[in-house]
């Protein structure tokens, strides 16, 4: 019987950009850690190593789908080539900044930059698509990548702690970088793999990949996956503490690791016939039951044992996850699906770990596997209702695009369809009145995100400059909770910081309501329009916290700060609401420039 993984290899240049590709994704779990490992060592300050990394993930979870949005347009080298350079150069400055000791802003705005480096993991599958298209073989491939995703997490985390300690602060993020540059190279100048550029299907809307059905479900669903993939690890952190023996926690991390990874192999192996979407449920299903008897492991064995068997259906389910969004996302979105689809999993990691530590806070650390629990239940729902769009042929569900005719139809049919679509009323092109509308949800989204994130940057800043603690303006805001003492703690916990911080960004996402609506509908809103809104907004909701509500639903700033650093807060506020709306805009429109031909 011939070797699966041996077959797949023996495709012209798939060894090469295979390994190019797991050199270049190690930046992947190396840099966030690394950025802690570093920063936690040459300033001497948690809050300031995780708030930077924090940075780099959450915009690189914001920029990545964007990225391979323009990959799926004009090709992996025209993108990767000149992001790559700015997240290397951006990278370098970063650790430069540590180790010269700058300003605080310029580690921030590095971290901000370095973003910019591509999902490698995304690439590699497209590349594995383009040779395996409709074959078998590529089920294959897709088990070897998760399984090589679940090699990156285990060494590449370890490594770049390792070598930090072990060497000097910076070297684990050197490394990474050095990964990152050589690894990405070696990738690119495979030009003979690369995929081609494939035009727009007929009856496919240009908007993001996001708006398919399937990479909705699929990345929800992933979402909660990666939610429990965290909770693994945080609450066998805390139960082996717990236990005495809080060296076993690699172990056991370790473990849950491996059982993944040999399932994945094997499942890749084997390529079973059934349908994807059922596969898929059936692993989600597994995934929820077998988390179950982690809440009964009072013992450092037994906690092994069912930590090992709960992992056997991640990589399963990572794997039928990409092999449905290769089937059901038109090909020439098929780069941003995957990228949306990776980062749920980074999304619902970083989730994941807020929630089950603040359960471990609160309820003790055996109650952590509750979220596995409920998350699992999530995702079996997530994917059981989502069955029928799972299901359904290529590009069938997308959200704004084109009503298809009925499959009955010939290819004729489909042909004229799509010509009579694209000609009427015009015959040069779109009408301004078929410009599509911006997309009010995504709106909403971007730009809360921004404020929020500007807020709590500018009150960061604030607190520091005036020799506080930059905790303390974030635990002032749940006051609604604690009272007018949550002003005074100065030390990063869950209950003031989560709290405070969750409390915050919500009531960020709920001011850009109004923000959104006095933007209006339009896919490119003039900058003046934009910056009007924002102003608006900040004005009123200045109005509203500070003159309507009461004081125990004040945002609680003013119990950490003086006036004068509220009104800074508030301009950062409205800042962040511009420049969400811009980026959205822009995307907005880029989606709009080409229509389909």
């Amino acid at each position: 019987m011939s070797n699966p993984y041996g077959e797949i290899f023996r495709a012209p240049g798939a060894k090469g950009f295979s390994a190019a590709g797991f050199f270049a994704r190690l930046p992947i779990a190396m840099a966030p850690i690394g950025i802690v490992a570093m920063l936690s060592q040459t300033h001497g300050e948690y809050w300031l190593a995780g708030a930077v990394s924090a940075t780099f993930a959450l915009t690189n979870a914001l920029v990545a789908p964007q990225i391979s949005r323009l990959v799926d347009r004009v090709g992996q080298t025209a993108v990767v080539v000149p992001t790559t350079i700015i997240s290397v150069l951006a990278f370098l400055v970063l650790i430069l900044a540590a180790n010269r000791d700058w300003p605080a802003w310029t580690l921030f705005a590095s971290a901000f930059l370095a973003a910019a480096m591509p999902s490698i993991p995304a690439l590699v599958r497209a590349r594995w698509t383009e040779i395996f298209r409709n074959r078998p073989e590529l089920n294959t491939a897709f088990a070897f990548e998760s399984s090589a995703d679940e090699l990156v997490y285990i060494a590449g985390a370890s490594l770049s702690v390792g070598l930090a300690v072990a060497l000097f602060p910076e070297a684990g993020m050197l490394i990474s970088t050095i990964f990152l540059a050589l690894g990405t190279a070696a990738f690119i100048l495979q030009r003979s793999t690369e995929p081609k550029v494939r035009p727009l299907e007929a009856g496919v809307s240009r908007a993001s990949a996001i708006r398919q059905r399937p990479v909705q479900i699929i990345t929800l669903a992933l979402i909660f996956v990666g939610s429990i993939f965290a909770t693994a690890e945080v609450s066998a952190v805390a139960i082996t503490k717990e236990l005495g023996q809080p060296q076993a926690a690699s172990l056991v991390i370790g473990v849950y690791a491996v059982g993944s990874f040999l399932v994945g192999l094997a499942l890749g192996a084997l390529n079973p016939t059934m349908p994807l979407h059922r596969q898929l449920l059936i692993a989600v299903s597994v995934i929820a039951i077998t988390s179950v008897p982690l809440l009964l492991a009072d013992t450092v064995p037994l906690l092994a044992l069912a930590v090992f068997v709960s992992g056997i259906a991640i990589s399963p389910t990572f794997i039928t996850a990409f092999g449905l969004i290769e089937r059901r996302v038109p090909e020439s979105m098929l780069t941003e699906g995957v990228t949306w689809v990776m980062t749920g999993i980074g999304i619902g990691m970083a989730l994941g770990a807020f929630v089950s530590g603040w359960v471990v806070d609160n309820f003790g650390a055996q109650n952590g596997f509750w979220v596995s629990v409920a998350a699992g239940t999530a995702t079996v729902a997530t994917i059981a209702m989502g069955q029928r769009s799972l299901a359904g042929h290529k590009g069938a569900s997308v959200a704004g695009s084109i009503p298809q005719p009925p499959s009955s139809g010939t290819s004729a049919d489909l042909r004229r369809v799509g010509t009579n679509r694209r000609t009427a009323g015009s015959s040069v092109g779109p009408s301004p009145r078929e410009e599509k509308p911006m997309a009010r949800g995504s709106l909403i989204a971007v730009s809360g995100l921004f404020a929020g994130l500007a807020a709590v940057a500018a009150l960061t800043v604030s607190a520091e400059r005036r020799n506080e603690s930059p905790w303390r303006p974030i635990n002032a805001t749940s006051h609604w909770i604690h009272g007018r003492r949550a002003g005074s703690q100065s030390r990063l916990d869950l209950a003031h910081t989560g709290t405070g911080f969750v409390t915050h960004m919500l009531a960020s996402l709920w001011w850009a309501l109004p923000f959104s609506a006095m933007v209006g509908r339009s896919a490119r809103p003039s900058p003046q329009r934009v910056i009007a809104a924002a102003f608006g907004t900040t004005v009123l909701a200045a109005l509203v916290d500070y003159g309507l509500v009461p004081k125990r639903l004040t945002p609680g700033w003013e119990l950490a700060l003086p006036k004068s650093d509220l009104a800074a807060a508030y301009m950062a506020m409205g800042i962040g609401l511009a420049l969400g709306a811009s980026l959205h805009g822009a995307a907005a429109a880029r989606g709009q420039e080409h229509p389909p031909v």
